[in-house]
């Protein structure tokens, strides 16, 4: 290849790199509340599928049921009472409530103005749990089950661990469980990694004693973002699962409750900070992009398009509008600029061989 052709090839992959690379210092970004809902009390986690938005209140034993197909102007669809409501899933039209002491309750969602129980499961105090494929992870105060709720009207336990300890939060991915676990009597914090790959037998990879109150968490890549109570946000290196390494911990916006994570951009809800947008493509380094604060308490949140819906006790339920935020799926050169090279380089060739047969 000429040096002609090869100077080429590098242009185009740098500019390549460029339209890719998310660049925070570029960034203009701006969070603005365009509506809100009033919910007293202790708003425990949010999720919104579709156009509706899901609320756990503990304090008043409801769950909410919102319209948010028009975001400055959310009405309700239905209140359905479960008893201290801590997180939960809506999945396929169901809703699996972690209710305290009557277990997991099921939920059919299907009409959102008519909530009705399926089932539940309760063997025990549960504060935790979340849904993979046609299983429920559920934490109680002293363990985890996995259960089966390919029949959710039936739901079937499978298997038992993580004994000893309750679960706070939970991320499932690859078949791996990260777990927020915690010790009631020491009130000591770890984040378990269990291999879920057998659902029938759950085997510890490793752990990372911190010591903290973990209360939620992200995982992307082996690196876990851990959302640390007072603490703030905690980084960790999960590469070598039997030896975890701290890369950060982050105390810039205080308390830190909730985490949504897209890409590299995480979403976080900061209790009496309100919510903050960070850049954590340099692992070391995470980039204030935005933050938004009206007073209240900022505990959990979800993000649909540009919106970010808070559940934030004192404040009520809000709906901020994010403008300005570019979200990049490729970082540096990674696989689509292998991807296009390939032509180019075929093009090239193909160009240089015309030309010897031109000769």
């Amino acid at each position: 290849m000429k040096r002609t052709d090869v100077l080429f090839v590098i242009i185009f992959l740098v500019s390549l790199n460029s339209c890719f690379l998310s660049s925070a210092k570029n960034q203009n970004v701006t969070i603005t509340k365009i509506g809100d809902y009033p919910i007293s009390g202790t708003l425990f986690d949010v999720q919104v599928v579709e156009d509706i938005a899901y609320i756990a209140e503990y304090n008043s034993d409801t769950f909410y049921i919102l319209d948010v197909s028009d975001p400055t102007n959310p009405s309700s669809l239905a209140n359905y009472t479960v008893h201290l409501p801590h997180y939960f899933e809506v999945v396929n039209g169901i809703a699996y409530i972690a209710a305290w002491d009557e277990g997991v309750q099921i939920v059919d969602v299907s009409d959102p103005t008519n909530p009705t129980k399926i089932s539940e499961y309760n063997p025990g105090t549960t504060g935790y749990q979340t849904i993979f494929g046609n299983y429920m992870l559920v934490g109680f105060t002293h363990s985890t089950h996995i259960v089966d709720i390919s029949d959710p009207a039936n739901p079937a336990w499978l298997s038992t661990f993580n004994v000893g300890r309750s679960v706070m939060g939970a991320f499932i991915g690859d078949n791996m469980a990260y777990l927020l676990s915690w010790n009631w009597t020491t009130e000591n914090s770890w984040v378990y990694v269990y291999d879920i790959s057998d659902v029938l037998n759950p085997v510890e990879l490793g752990y990372f004693d911190q010591g903290n109150v973990f209360v939620d968490i992200v995982v992307k890549d082996n690196y876990a973002f851990v959302a640390n109570d007072f603490l703030g946000l905690m980084i960790l290196d999960f590469t070598n699962f039997s030896d975890p390494e701290v890369v950060k911990i982050y105390t810039d916006r205080g308390t830190t409750a909730g985490l949504y994570l897209e890409e590299d951009i995480l979403f976080v809800a900061n209790d009496n900070m309100g919510v903050s947008i960070l850049e954590i493509g340099d692992k070391s380094e995470p980039k204030l992009l935005a933050e938004f604060w009206d007073g209240g308490s900022s505990t959990e949140l979800d993000i649909k398009d540009d919106l970010i819906f808070v559940g934030d006790t004192g404040e009520g339920f809000e709906i901020l509008q994010v403008e300005g935020l570019s979200i990049h799926k490729t970082s540096g050169f990674g696989v689509w600029s292998i991807i296009l090279v390939i032509p180019l380089m075929r093009i090239l060739a193909r160009k240089r061989r015309k030309k010897r047969e031109s000769v």
